[in-house]
């Protein structure tokens, strides 16, 4: 079915004085950013509202990945409160949704917010950019829908230089992570290890829904640097919990609170 390839809130090569604020409810779309395109800045906040209304369009919502951030564009602001803000309400993502940008020049320096309440996440999603740091502290909420791979507070091949908070309260999920998603070092194939640093603290607040694996700290390579908390309670469905993090090292002394909920393996590493 035809569509459209990529879809920006912002501009290209060109900046916005005031805020971005759009909702996609039907349609074929192969990623969809909040920022800009190459260059420029949106000086106001920016907010991105996936939700599928079925009524209206009865082919649904599909897109590959959603972004809050711009694809080789920065994204800074001075404008008090004001961060991209990334809504998956209903639809399918085939792919990953991110709070930052893609690219190595799309720094986000704010605090973005991803908040999934429906819908269903083919991969992974992340409170960070791909390839590209965030400077500030993401968030990722989850009240709702299902995520096949992780919830991760960090970047996927990307700094966070602040604090990550990962809080699920609904919904289902594959596995959840304090940190980001790095990658291990492979010379058969050129590829050079990446950290995926988180600066701060990594805070992961599990309180109901079904999470396969829940970890404090990084996905395959990198860790962050503050203080790693781990909290179950309420009517969390956990199968495995880790204080640290999965096929990554870390030097952090993660905490572990299990409160409530129901998990079958405890770990404090």
């Amino acid at each position: 079915t035809e569509g459209i390839g990529d879809l920006f809130g912002g501009a290209r090569e060109a900046d916005i004085t005031g805020n971005v604020a759009f909702t996609i409810e039907g349609g074929n779309i192969g990623r969809i950013f909040g920022g800009n395109n190459v260059s420029g800045n949106v000086a106001g906040s920016i907010t991105v509202n996936i939700a599928e209304n079925t009524t209206k369009y009865p082919c649904g919502l599909h897109a590959g990945s959603v972004y809050g951030g711009g694809q080789d564009a920065a994204y800074a602001t001075t404008a008090p409160g004001a961060n991209p803000v990334v809504n998956i309400i209903g639809g399918d993502i085939a792919n990953d949704v991110f709070g930052g940008g893609l690219g190595e020049t799309a720094i986000v320096t704010s605090n973005p917010t991803v908040t999934i309440s429906g819908g269903s996440i083919g991969n992974n999603v992340f409170g960070g950019g791909s390839l590209a740091e965030t400077d500030g502290s993401p968030t990722v909420n989850v009240t709702g829908g299902t995520i096949t791979l992780g919830a991760y507070g960090g970047g996927a091949l990307a700094d966070v230089v602040g604090q990550t908070n990962v809080n699920i309260i609904s919904g289902t999920v594959g596995n959840a992570y304090g940190g980001g998603l790095g990658q291990h070092a492979d010379a058969e194939v050129g590829k050079d290890a990446i950290a995926a640093t988180v600066t701060g603290n990594a805070n992961v607040t599990v309180s109901g829904g079904t999470t396969t694996n829940v970890f404090g700290c990084n996905n395959l390579n990198g860790s962050p640097k503050g203080d790693v908390s781990v909290t179950i309670k309420e009517a969390a469905n956990v199968t495995n919990v880790y204080g640290g993090g999965n096929q990554a090292a870390s030097s952090v002394s993660p905490v572990v609170n299990i409160i409530g909920g129901t998990s079958d393996k405890v770990y404090g590493g």
